[in-house]
């Protein structure tokens, strides 16, 4: 079950987010690679050996204008390396398993609970274990360097580039967490958030 906050026991009835949004469901990792890089950007897709039966690849994706939240699974362990991603940043939220990233000159290896933050600018390259499972929320480069350039009022003289981990059991990020869970649970009830003004900006 994927709805569980830190230090609860309490799951919500639901078996993977964004359910009704569901878009692959595949046992071909060539399939799947082709369609995930359709979503998010061309990438290697690598299986990893291990003892167990794959148990297939699943993607559910919610767009939303140039924005998109997404979750995926690969269902086995898997190397995927996008190299940079260029024009997005990705913000992805463990929600099983454990991936290892290397983000540039940053390393992290991210659990239930946190997150990983993926700069454009940065070569990127991850290992997922067989029981990862990720909600990935996409946003387009322009928008968020827009937006911080109007509130330092100057243009960025260098790439942005974020921590690579994110613990979102505290602080500001377990507020942002929250805050994309509740996104998350009006987009599998109604579209209306796909189509008021604010999220076209």
């Amino acid at each position: 079950m994927w709805w569980l906050d830190q230090g609860s026991k309490t799951h919500e009835a639901t078996a993977e987010p964004l359910s009704r949004f569901s878009v692959l469901d595949s046992h071909d990792l060539d399939e799947a690679q082709e369609f995930v890089g359709s979503v998010f950007c061309p990438h290697s897709l690598r299986p990893v050996k291990f003892r167990g039966t794959p148990a297939g690849v699943r993607m559910n994706h919610a767009p939303i204008h140039k924005t998109s939240v997404n979750y995926l699974k690969y269902g086995s362990p898997v190397e995927v390396e996008p190299g940079m991603l260029n024009d997005f940043f990705l913000v992805q939220v463990q929600l099983e398993g454990t991936m290892k990233v290397k983000s540039g000159t940053q390393q992290a290896e991210i659990g239930p609970g946190q997150a990983s933050v993926l700069s454009p600018s940065e070569h990127t390259h991850m290992l997922w274990t067989a029981d990862s499972a990720e909600v990935i929320l996409r946003l387009q480069r322009e928008t968020i360097e827009r937006q911080l350039s109007s509130l330092l009022g100057s243009h960025l003289p260098d790439p942005l580039v974020f921590d690579v981990m994110m613990d979102c059991s505290v602080g500001p990020a377990a507020s942002w967490w929250r805050a994309l869970k509740f996104l998350i649970s009006e987009l599998e009830l109604t579209n209306n958030v796909m189509n008021t003004p604010f999220a076209a900006r």
